[in-house]
């Protein structure tokens, strides 16, 4: 099972950033996302819960990537460092270019909480702009649950904004590896921080 995990993410991560030619089918689940509170201050943290539910196929699900956009002036990714996340790494980091990048954003097991669950989340960075999240398990799924958790801290200088995450490019994985594809989701996020004043100044001769 593990050596066929690893053979399916690598064939993922090759494909992420590829041009997508999608099923048309009807959503094969919904992806929702929460958090415990939207108004943050410089400084905080906070945890957004990726849930999966309302899975319509017969199979169930085990894989799902996404583009993942947030704010970089106003947010930074709170990564998993530990032991299992670098072994995680180790697997997957073969499949990338020079360029390429690979980060653990969660791993379940390591996950103390009630909401705990048995998948990883895999931030893949190709250095083109954009970073792809690749959430996996080992066994398809075929009930709602939480999938992953991805936490983000507010830089201690992030302005007074609106600042929105987003996953969009949602697609989840068939039986055959053939991709489908998912709604959009996001989460907005008001900062409490220094507001800038940016005022025209005139210079006297």
């Amino acid at each position: 099972m593990k050596k066929f995990m690893k053979i399916l993410i690598l064939q993922l991560l090759i494909m992420f950033f590829a041009i997508k030619v999608v099923n048309a089918a009807d959503n094969p689940c919904r992806i929702s996302l929460s958090t415990s509170k939207t108004t943050l201050k410089p400084g905080d943290e906070i945890t957004i819960n990726i849930y999966m539910s309302d899975i319509t196929l017969q199979e169930g699900i085990n894989n799902i990537s996404a583009i993942f956009n947030y704010p970089e002036d106003v947010f930074d990714i709170v990564l998993d460092e530990s032991d299992e996340a670098e072994e995680q790494i180790a697997i997957y980091s073969e499949s990338l270019d020079s360029e390429g990048s690979i980060a653990m954003l969660y791993i379940g097991a390591n996950d103390t909480t009630s909401t705990r669950s048995d998948w990883n989340a895999l931030l893949y960075d190709e250095g083109t702009g954009e970073k792809g999240l690749l959430m996996y398990t080992s066994d398809r799924k075929k009930t709602s649950q939480n999938i992953a958790k991805i936490t983000l801290k507010v830089k201690e200088n992030a302005p007074k904004t609106s600042a929105k995450f987003e996953l969009k490019t949602i697609a989840a994985y068939d039986a055959n590896n053939n991709e489908q594809n998912v709604n959009n989701t996001s989460i907005t996020f008001t900062i409490e921080g220094e507001e800038i004043i940016r005022t025209n100044s005139k210079t006297c001769k």
